[in-house]
């Protein structure tokens, strides 16, 4: 058997209402801030891009909007976005497999 002793629960209602219940609190303990995120990153553009492409592509299946030049304009923005996103990917296989190498800045 054990030597330690069991705490007791609180007790919580089912309509939330009663003034006996009360979650435990944590004395002392502060938040964690959040990080600092850097948002001029790969992993935030192609998550951009990707978003920005399936959002129009589901639109037009959907029949949300008309053929028209707009969206054409619209889909090729979305579609160039993504397919700088695709050759950075690509490119960085390319290099991992030593298919490519990175290029060396001459000087003049």
């Amino acid at each position: 058997m054990s030597t330690r002793t069991k705490r007791k629960r609180p007790t919580v209602s089912v309509g939330g209402n009663s003034p006996h219940a009360t979650a435990p609190a944590v004395a002392g303990m502060a938040p964690m801030p959040m990080p600092h995120w850097q948002w001029r990153t790969f992993p935030v553009y192609f998550a951009f891009s990707i978003g920005g492409f399936l959002g129009l592509y589901m639109g037009l299946i959907a029949g949300a909007t008309s053929n028209s030049t707009i969206s054409i304009v619209a889909f090729s923005f979305w579609a160039i976005l993504l397919g700088f996103g695709f050759s950075r990917f690509v490119s960085r296989w390319m290099m991992s497999k030593g298919w490519a190498r990175q290029r060396t800045v001459r000087k003049r």
